[in-house]
């Protein structure tokens, strides 16, 4: 300053000042995971690319349980006398719930899911505690399929209960009990023409059964099959009984009431006799041999059948023994010689056949004309007499025992007899 010219100036006073820095917070953010899930551990956020010039002190931002937080920091400078003291907002921040695990819990039923017309139940077992469950369709009677669900709540801080799936599950038919039938079947039975039938004894009452193979007719084995079930078929399975194999045995034909034709009767006469049975059943059809003759004999007639094979048992073969006799033979064209009541005359008076042949004394009187053939007799007759010699007067009857020569259809069977008589001379 120029001291010579001037004078010294007055001071003059001016205030002026330092102003504190803004410290440079563009970059600093709270942390970009500020959403958590629950898991028992401790979770926290803080601000990032906070300025070294900065101490920060935090509220709200930590937490252990389920919840929404606000977490604020307060941010002092290092050098507070030099720097400002810059502001931050404070930030929301979450621990979500959990869903519980669910892993162990499964569908169970309270008892065996059969139809006993008691309620059948299932539910959810394995479940946390503070678990509480809601069900639908979960409870029965009748037999058939349901769908039941759940709802899971929980009133836990740290838990949300997640969804279930349900549960498609089936009450069974119940099997009836048929420990007690049985076939009432005990010895076969034999064909007679009616339908025979197989059945089960004491079915209970409310229990039908329905066949097949049970009822026939013919002879033959079968087998029966039944299926048994109950009027309520909603809550019962019908139930295959065990098969039965049968029989109709095939009959005997009853042979006592057959007889043949009665043959007491039958003489020669040049026609054809004939003898059949009689009394046969039906369904019988005999095949004759030896059952028809015309000469006189015996004979054997054989029958044998034809017949329902299918249901009889083959008949026995029938004999009978039977005989066509033979016819008197005709004598009536033998004479006797003989005109009319003889005198008496103190000899011995006979009367004889006549005949054609020679007569030889004696042997006429005593009926040994072997040498004579008689009229109206056959040729090589002999006769033998009796009464036809006597001396007395009298009425007497001779006879002509005849011996003839053996004929395939005709016999002698009585004598030729004469009454004849002797008077007095």
């Amino acid at each position: 300053i120029d001291d010579i010219n001037f004078n010294q100036p007055e001071p003059v006073k001016y205030e002026w000042s330092v102003k504190k820095a803004d410290i440079d917070v563009s970059a600093m953010t709270w942390s970009e995971e500020d959403s958590f899930t629950y898991d028992g551990q401790t979770h926290s956020i803080a601000l990032d690319n906070v300025p070294d010039l900065l101490r920060v002190t935090y509220q709200g931002s930590e937490a252990v349980d389920a919840g929404a937080y606000i977490a604020a920091a307060v941010l002092t400078p290092v050098d507070e006398k030099n720097y400002n003291v810059p502001a931050v907002e404070p930030h929301r921040w979450e621990i979500r719930k959990t869903e519980l695990d669910i892993s162990n819990i499964t569908w169970v039923a309270a008892d065996k899911l059969i139809y006993d017309g008691t309620v059948k139940v299932v539910g959810l077992t394995g479940l946390p505690e503070d678990v509480e469950v809601q069900y639908e369709n979960n409870t029965a009677v009748e037999a058939g399929t349901y769908h039941a669900s759940a709802v899971l709540s929980t009133e836990s801080r740290n838990y949300t209960a997640p969804q279930i799936r349900g549960c498609t599950w089936t009450i069974a038919k119940a099997v009836p009990d048929v420990s007690e039938l049985s076939w009432n079947y005990i010895i076969d039975f034999t064909y007679d023409g009616y339908a025979k039938r197989v059945e089960l004894m004491d079915l209970p009452e409310g229990m039908k059964a329905v066949y097949e193979g049970n009822e026939a007719i013919e002879a033959g084995t079968y087998q029966a099959k039944a299926r048994v079930s109950m009027r309520d078929t909603t809550n019962y399975e019908t139930v295959e009984i065990p098969p039965l194999e049968w029989n109709i045995l095939k009959r005997d034909y009853d042979m006592s009431t057959a007889v043949w034709t009665d043959d007491s009767d039958f003489i020669y006469d040049g026609t054809v006799k004939e003898v059949v049975l009689q009394g046969l059943e039906d369904g019988l059809e005999p095949i004759y041999e030896g059952n028809t003759g015309v000469d006189a004999g015996t004979y054997t007639a054989r029958a044998s059948f034809l017949y329902d094979e299918n249901n009889y048992n083959p008949p026995q073969d029938l004999e009978f023994t039977w005989q066509i006799r033979k016819a008197p033979l005709d004598v009536s064209g033998a004479e006797w010689d003989y005109d009319g009541p003889l005198r008496a005359n103190n000899r011995v008076r006979t009367v004889s056949l006549r005949g054609y042949g020679q007569e030889k004394g004696i042997g006429r009187l005593f009926g040994k004309n072997k040498e004579v053939d008689y009229i109206g007799l056959p040729e090589g007759t002999t006769v033998r007499y009796e009464g036809n010699s006597a001396k007395e007067p009298g009425v007497y009857e001779a006879k002509a025992w005849l011996t003839i020569p053996e004929q395939p259809n005709h016999e002698v069977t009585e004598p030729v007899t004469l009454t004849w008589e002797i008077r007095n001379g």
